[in-house]
């Protein structure tokens, strides 16, 4: 993965912790889906 900057990365790890820590997935899954939010994000503020 690479993030644009330490904020991202930041956010990335924030993201997948909450997915592993309050919904109960694996780590792996967890990073997945907070890629995808990454991702997300970054349509989101390009947009504006």
């Amino acid at each position: 993965m690479k993030f644009k900057d330490d904020d991202e990365k930041e956010y990335f790890e924030e993201r997948a912790a909450i997915y592993e820590y309050l919904a109960h997935h694996s780590r792996q899954y967890a990073e997945r889906l907070a890629w995808y939010d990454v991702i997300n994000r970054r349509k989101k503020l390009k947009a504006y």
